[in-house]
C-alpha cells in the first residue's frame, strides 16, 4: 500500500490531497505464472490543485486526475 498526503499551500488548509493505491501480488510455488491486483486513486480524488504565489502574483494551476480504477494483470514465462 501506498498513501500520499499533499499540502499545496500552508496558507490554504482546505485544498490538501490524499492519494491512496494498492498492490497484491500471487506467484505459486514453481509455477510459470503470476496474478498481480492494483488499484490507484482509491480516495477518489477528482482533480489537483497547485498554488504558487510571488511578490508580483498569484498562480493557481488545476489538474484533473483519472478517477479510481483497479488493474488485473497476468504473467506468464516459459
Amino acid at each position: 500500500m501506498t498513501y500520499h498526503y499533499f499540502v499545496p499551500s500552508f496558507n490554504n488548509k482546505s485544498n490538501n490531497y490524499s492519494f491512496l493505491g494498492a498492490k497484491i501480488n500471487y506467484r505459486p510455488n514453481n509455477k510459470n505464472w503470476q496474478i498481480d491486483v492494483s488499484g490507484t486513486n482509491l480516495l477518489n480524488e477528482k482533480s489537483y490543485i497547485e498554488e504558487n504565489t510571488s511578490d508580483i502574483s498569484r498562480n493557481l494551476l488545476r489538474t484533473n486526475l483519472l478517477e479510481r480504477y483497479f488493474l488485473l494483470n497476468f504473467t506468464y514465462s516459459f
